[in-house]
C-alpha cells in the first residue's frame, strides 16, 4: 500500500466524517500573508487545520508550518505515519499540537489531543480573506488592499477578524461539501478530495 499524502488525506476525511457527518471540510485552503496552503481544514465549533506528512515528506518542515497555523486556527493536528511520529514525538510532547497517526492498513487514530490556541495574528487572518470579501465586510471605501497598516484594519477587533474568517470559510465550503457528499464514493478517493477545493486558482478576488 502506497502511503502518500493523497492517500492519507482521503483516509483522514473519512475519519473526520465518521466522527461528525455535519463537519465542513476544505482541501488546500490558502491562508496567511504568503498564501500558504493547509492540507485539510475543518469547521465546526472550531476552525481546525490538519497538516499531512507522509513517508515521502520532510517531517521537520512541519514545525515551520506549525508556527503559522497556530496564529490562524483554533486547533492544529499533524497527521502522519506511526513511523514518522516516533521520530518527533519528543519535540511535540509539550506543544498544543494534536497528532493523528495512520497505520499500515490505513486506519487513523488520534494519539495526542490538541489544545486551543489563545493568540491569533490579525495580519495573518486578514491576509487569509479575499480582498473583495474583506472590503465588503468592513464597509471600506478604500482601494482593495491587504495593507494592515491602513486605519480601517487597525481599528478592527481581532475577534471580528476571526469571525469574518470563519464566516467566509463556512460560506465557501458549504456548497462544495454538499457536492462532495453527493458524488463521493463509499470510501473517499483522491479525485473526490478535489471537490473540497473551493478555490480554482491562487488568485483570490
Amino acid at each position: 500500500m502506497i502511503m502518500d499524502a493523497q492517500f492519507i488525506k482521503a483516509r483522514l476525511i473519512d475519519f473526520l466524517l465518521l466522527k461528525n457527518e455535519d463537519i465542513l471540510l476544505g482541501n488546500e485552503i490558502p491562508i496567511g500573508i504568503n498564501n500558504n496552503r493547509i492540507d485539510i481544514l475543518s469547521v465546526d465549533e472550531f476552525i481546525t487545520g490538519y497538516e499531512i506528512k507522509s513517508e515521502f515528506d520532510k517531517i521537520d518542515s512541519f514545525f515551520v508550518q506549525y508556527e503559522l497555523y497556530k496564529q490562524i486556527f483554533d486547533l492544529v493536528y499533524l497527521v502522519t505515519t506511526e513511523k514518522l511520529y516516533s521520530r518527533i514525538r519528543i519535540k511535540l510532547k509539550n506543544s498544543k499540537c494534536g497528532v493523528m497517526t495512520i497505520d499500515t492498513l490505513g486506519n487513523i487514530k488520534e494519539v495526542k489531543r490538541p489544545e486551543k490556541f489563545t493568540y491569533m495574528n490579525k495580519q495573518e487572518i486578514i491576509h487569509s480573506l479575499p480582498l473583495k470579501y474583506l472590503k465588503e465586510s468592513t464597509n471600506s471605501t478604500f482601494k482593495l488592499s491587504h495593507n494592515t497598516s491602513e486605519p480601517k484594519y487597525n481599528n478592527l477587533d481581532i475577534t471580528l477578524c476571526y469571525e469574518l474568517f470563519k464566516t467566509h470559510i463556512t460560506t465557501s465550503l458549504t456548497k462544495c461539501n454538499s457536492i462532495f457528499k453527493k458524488e463521493k464514493s463509499l470510501t473517499t478517493h483522491s479525485e473526490d478530495v478535489k471537490i473540497l477545493s473551493p478555490y480554482n486558482s491562487t488568485i483570490r478576488v
